[in-house]
Parts: structure tokens; C-alpha cells; sequence
């Protein structure tokens, strides 16, 4: 069995676990059910052949990959960028506070963050 398949269900979502990976192997018919790896093997895999940590995840929301927040942030970036650090302040706000029951840890190339795209921000709630 060729591990490719893992690293991409893993990269494309962080936080599957080992589990729901061996469900994702027989519903996508890419092992038969008396080949399937354990858990422990499926872990053991994405901690020495694909060299994948666990750590905490970064969420980012769908809305900030839409092209014209994008694009504003492109712009924003630009406009930062000539000046010195030094003379920036940064303000929180938006009173933001994150509540969710979404996983906070999952797995990621060794030296590279885990993020994963929220598809709604119905888990923020502002105060």
C-alpha cells in the first residue's frame, strides 16, 4: 500500500485520526479490509515515514480565502511593509472569543504549523 494516500488525507485535513484514515482507506477501496494497517501502524507511519508531529492546530477561516479579503490583505501588506516595525501598533478590536468543540491538536510536517480551513465561523461568538 502506498502511503501517499495518507500524507495527502492528512495534509488536507489535519486533525482525521488514525480511525476515521482506516474508514477513509476501505470507503475509498484503496486497501482490502484484510490488508488494512492498525492504528498503531497508520501513527507509527506519520510520525517516522512521513516525519509528521502533533501540534496544535491553527484554524483559519474559510472567508479569509476568498479572493477579494485576499486581495485586501495583499494591499494591506503592501502598505505595511515600507514601514518600521518598530512604528507599528496593532489594536485587538473585534472582542473575538472562540468557542468551539472542533479537535485542537493534529498532525503536520516537522517544522511546519497544522492549519486547517474552517468552512463557517458560526464557532465564534463576539462579546
Amino acid at each position: 500500500m502506498s502511503w501517499n494516500n495518507l500524507e495527502n488525507k492528512k495534509l488536507c485535513k489535519p486533525s482525521i485520526t488514525s480511525a476515521e484514515l482506516q474508514q477513509r482507506l476501505l470507503l475509498d477501496r484503496i486497501v482490502h479490509p484484510v490488508d488494512l494497517p492498525s492504528k498503531s501502524a497508520i501513527s507509527k507511519c506519520m510520525r517516522e515515514g512521513l516525519v509528521m508531529t502533533k501540534k496544535k492546530i491553527q484554524q483559519v477561516p474559510l472567508e479569509g480565502k476568498k479572493p477579494i479579503n485576499v486581495e485586501h490583505t495583499n494591499f494591506f501588506l503592501d502598505q505595511v511593509s515600507d514601514l518600521p516595525p518598530m512604528t507599528i501598533h496593532f489594536f485587538d478590536e473585534s472582542s473575538v472569543v472562540k468557542t468551539t468543540m472542533n479537535r485542537r491538536y493534529a498532525n503536520a510536517p516537522l517544522g511546519e504549523p497544522a492549519y486547517e480551513v474552517q468552512k463557517y465561523v458560526s464557532n465564534t461568538q463576539i462579546s
